[in-house]
């Protein structure tokens, strides 16, 4: 028990006052998310496309590698859901993609204008999928 302005309180107290804002904005979204919900469905089955093109890609040789954030990573939070390397003759770029819907590309590019932003369809081809990746890392 800590005691406080002559009240107790239990240790929880001590704890979340340790915690940094973006624990806290991370404890928050947490709470949030319904992994039932449709929309987190969607947004897993859109990640999944992704990588399925991104894993292809590599396989061709046309990019190095790519690595997908984790779930409420500091990178999620800045809007990053993977980092792809691409090899051009002597150098190695790193690209950073943010993955949406097609009614939300507006609004993640106004937050995050660092970040490529893709939207796709979760009904879309995979080799379409891949030419527009390509297209992006060759801007």
């Amino acid at each position: 028990m800590i005691r406080l302005n002559n009240r107790y309180y239990g240790k929880n107290l001590k704890k979340k006052s340790r915690l940094s804002r973006r624990e806290r904005v991370k404890e928050k979204i947490k709470k949030k998310i319904n992994k039932n919900h449709i929309s987190y469905k969607v947004g897993l089955k859109r990640d999944y496309l992704f990588k399925q093109a991104l894993l292809s890609l590599k396989k061709e040789g046309k990019i190095r590698d790519f690595i997908q954030t984790s779930r409420l990573s500091d990178a999620d939070l800045n809007g990053i859901d993977f980092y792809v390397v691409s090899v051009d003759e002597k150098k190695y770029e790193t690209f950073n993609f943010s993955i949406t819907g097609k009614r939300w590309v507006a609004t993640e590019k106004e937050r995050h204008p660092n970040i490529i932003v893709m939207f796709v369809d979760i009904y879309e081809n995979i080799f379409l999928l891949k030419q527009r990746i390509l297209k992006e890392i060759k801007k």
